[in-house]
């Protein structure tokens, strides 16, 4: 009731009042620095105005004699964060002899930014420790880098929205330049987006490029990366190696995708036996082996189902999709070539299923397999 507050909350400024306290004492009992400039007096709602914290902005009129009170003005805190950030622009300027104005809104931005990250980083810790699935982890990650990339460019576009059209100016002079100095970052950027609305290829997806055999691991504008297989010769197996490739080779060199729109490829094994056996009982083994596998099995009705979905848009058709076995006469033995559809990454784990029972039956005399016999002395 003794204290007097007046508030100035004036649109788009910061808050700001005027406070008018009673000295019911002698001004020797109270602290010398009370109402100094820079003291913090956090304001409460219960006394007619919003709760918020302020700054003195410069030392207060103590009319001791005549009103027995002190009146000083306050402004809300951030106007003392803005103060400095000011002033500190004010010093780089002066020193690399750039407009103040340009520096304090760079450090503005660049807080701005900061603030976002660190926010952005709380939120991916906090899913790290909730989810344990890393497909889930690498999607909301990166989500998160997308809706951190869009809030940070509105909040760009914000800070500098009036001095946009000089900056325009500026560029448009610097263009040429730019565009010939980084025309294969502009190239990759664009390849990027092209990637994303095309949907060439996505994580997980196995592809080959410019010699270059792996599954994606990470897409971003200017790059993906690749984690590298080993040749079909030795099944295709991760080497651990991750390559870095630029966007821009999808536009200047052919891409295998091997499980765009259909998840399993055609693959074969050649299987070699010697003239002398009989190709017919050695197919029919073959075919029961094939047929007790039952990843291979159960391929045909799904790959079926896939070709469906995509037959308006691809003019694609198998007249069989059940396994095979073709023959073919070397010269001093016979290779029958087995035929089946199979998912890239289980490629290994089939063959040397097919091989062991292969070389079983080898062993009890039930399937001959070709032996090479050397006369080299």
């Amino acid at each position: 009731d003794k204290i007097e507050i007046k508030e100035t909350n004036a649109m788009n400024t910061q808050r700001k009042i005027s406070i008018t306290y009673p000295l019911e004492q002698e001004m020797t009992d109270y602290e010398s620095n009370w109402f100094d400039a820079g003291n913090k007096i956090f304001i409460p709602s219960t006394l007619g105005t919003d709760a918020c914290l302020y700054v003195i902005n410069q030392d207060a009129n103590i009319d001791f004699w005549n009103q027995n009170e002190v009146t000083f003005e306050a402004e809300e805190v951030l106007v003392e964060l803005n103060n400095i950030i000011f002033e500190f622009s004010n010093y780089i300027g002066k020193n690399i002899n750039i407009k103040n104005e340009y520096i304090y809104l760079l450090l503005i931005t660049i807080i701005c930014l900061g603030t976002i990250r660190i926010f952005s980083e709380s939120i991916k810790k906090i899913i790290i420790k909730k989810d344990g699935d890393h497909k889930s982890k690498y999607i909301h990650n990166h989500r998160i880098m997308i809706i951190n990339n869009i809030i940070s460019f509105i909040i760009i576009f914000l800070i500098w929205d009036s001095y946009l059209k000089s900056i325009i100016t500026i560029i448009s002079f610097i263009s040429a330049a730019i565009t010939i100095a980084l025309r294969e970052i502009i190239f990759n950027y664009f390849a990027g987006i092209y990637i994303k609305i095309k949907k060439i290829f996505k994580v997980e997806d196995r592809i080959e490029i410019n010699d270059f055999k792996g599954d994606i691991i990470n897409i971003n504008l200017l790059s993906f990366e690749i984690l590298e297989i080993s040749s079909n010769e030795y099944g295709e197996q991760s080497t651990g190696k991750i390559i870095h490739i630029p966007n821009s080779y999808i536009f200047t060199h052919p891409i295998k995708n091997y499980v765009k729109e259909f998840k399993y490829i055609w693959h074969e094994m050649i299987i070699k036996i010697p003239y002398n056996a009989d190709i017919k009982t050695s197919k029919n083994i073959i075919y029961k082996i094939v047929n007790n596998n039952q990843t291979i099995t159960s391929i045909p009705k799904k790959m079926k189902r896939q070709i469906d979905n995509v037959d308006l848009t691809y003019r694609i058709y198998f007249s069989k999709l059940e396994p095979i076995i073709y023959t073919k006469v070397v010269d001093d033995h016979i290779e029958l070539y087995l035929r089946f559809l199979i998912h890239p990454k289980k490629i290994r784990n089939v063959e040397d299923d097919i091989w062991l029972k292969l070389l079983d039956a080898n062993k009890k005399g039930e399937f001959m397999l070709y032996k090479f016999e050397s006369n080299m002395i």
